[in-house]
C-alpha cells in the first residue's frame, strides 16, 4: 500500500499500482489499433541484383572466372568470382548501366553492358571464346571477343 488520502476526514488506503494494469491494457489496445488500422508502409527498394552464368562456347561452365561490374554513371566497381557451375551474382547494385568485364585463364576477355533496375534481377549469361595461338610460335589471343548469349530483366515477386 502506498500513501494515504484524506476523504471527508477519513484516511483511505491508496495503491499506486492499482491503475498500472489499466494503463497496460490501454497501451496494448492503442498499439494494436496502430498496427491494424494504419495504412501499410512500403519500404522503397533502391538497389538491384545482377546474376548470370559464364560458359565456354561448348556450354561448359567456366569456374573461377573473375567478373567486374562498373557503374558507367559514377564509376563504382564491384568484383566477384564465378562459382563451380559458372554462376555469379552482384547484389545491392545501384540502378544504372553497368559494364561487366569477364576474364578467365585460357579464354579471351569478354565485356558487355547490362542495365540494373531497382527491385529487379537483371541477368547476363556470357559465352567466352577459348584463346588460340596466332602462329609464328608465339602464344596469344586470337582477338575474338566474348559474346553475350542472353540478357534479360525480370521483376522480383
Amino acid at each position: 500500500m502506498g500513501e494515504c488520502l484524506w476523504a471527508r476526514g477519513r484516511t483511505l488506503p491508496f495503491d499506486s499500482n492499482q491503475n498500472s494494469g489499466l494503463a497496460r491494457v490501454a497501451k496494448v489496445i492503442a498499439l494494436s489499433l496502430c498496427l491494424f488500422l494504419c495504412p501499410r508502409l512500403n519500404a522503397q527498394v533502391t538497389v538491384g541484383t545482377l546474376v548470370g552464368r559464364i560458359a565456354s562456347s561448348t556450354g561448359a561452365p567456366i569456374a573461377s572466372a573473375v567478373l567486374t561490374a562498373k557503374n558507367t554513371a559514377n564509376g563504382d566497381t564491384s568484383s566477384t568470382t564465378a562459382k563451380a557451375d559458372g554462376s555469379f551474382s552482384f547484389r545491392n547494385l545501384l540502378p544504372g548501366v553497368f559494364e561487366v568485364r569477364v576474364t578467365a585463364k585460357g579464354f579471351v576477355a569478354s565485356q558487355t553492358s547490362v542495365t540494373v533496375i531497382a527491385g529487379a534481377v537483371s541477368r547476363a549469361d556470357i559465352v567466352m571464346q577459348a584463346e588460340t595461338s596466332t602462329g609464328g610460335g608465339e602464344g596469344g589471343a586470337s582477338g575474338v571477343s566474348g559474346v553475350v548469349s542472353s540478357k534479360s530483366v525480370t521483376q522480383r515477386e
